[in-house]
């Protein structure tokens, strides 16, 4: 089980690499191998379905996401059947039962929101508005967009805070500053 959770683990690292077929060769070798009802196997079928998104390979992402909310729930493993349910509602959506899809997207939205998890907040505001501004309600995504926000009712995280519309006056422009005076410039 330590191979399934450790390349379950690297599917963000499968994705940045454009290695997915890879990534889903190890966790699927992994999955052969690990019993029913293990929560690892249900963290395994969630990210090889959101690896068929990533991919465009859907058939495979509408087989095991529903896989993943099975074993999850058999589990214990909640979260995983958040998540699942938040692409399921994408894709229902986008496979033509708008109202249906955004509804369960939206409700796994405020589920995520309420887990606390940065990560997930992050990634469901930014692809909650992909999704909309894919299904032409580009005055949607903007709102959808909004996040992240501290749990708590704290606002944005402090990088955001400090820094959001004013460049040139981050830590990376500083030093640039720093830099650049530093320079002799030739005649």
């Amino acid at each position: 089980m330590d191979a399934l959770w450790s390349a379950t683990r690297l599917a963000p690292y499968w994705r940045a690499a454009g290695a997915l077929s890879e990534g889903r060769y190890w966790i699927d070798a992994a999955l052969d191998r690990t019993p029913p009802d293990r929560p690892e196997r249900a963290w395994a079928l969630l990210m090889t379905g959101a690896m068929g998104v990533w991919s465009g390979d859907l058939e495979t992402a509408l087989e095991r996401f529903p896989q993943a909310v099975e074993v999850a729930r058999r589990t214990g493993e909640g979260y995983v059947v958040t998540l699942a349910e938040a692409y399921l509602g994408a894709l229902t959506a986008l496979g033509g039962a708008v109202d249906e899809g955004l509804a369960a997207f939206e409700e796994a939205r405020v589920r995520i929101i309420a887990s606390g998890d940065l990560k997930g907040i992050g990634t469901v505001h930014y692809e909650g508005a992909l999704l909309r501004a894919v299904l032409g309600d580009t005055g949607g995504a903007p709102a959808v967009r909004g996040g992240p926000r501290l749990p708590g009712g704290h606002g944005r995280p402090p990088a955001v805070r400090r820094h959001a519309h004013r460049p040139g006056r981050g830590p990376r422009a500083r030093r640039s500053r720093r830099w650049r005076g530093r320079r002799q410039v030739s005649p």
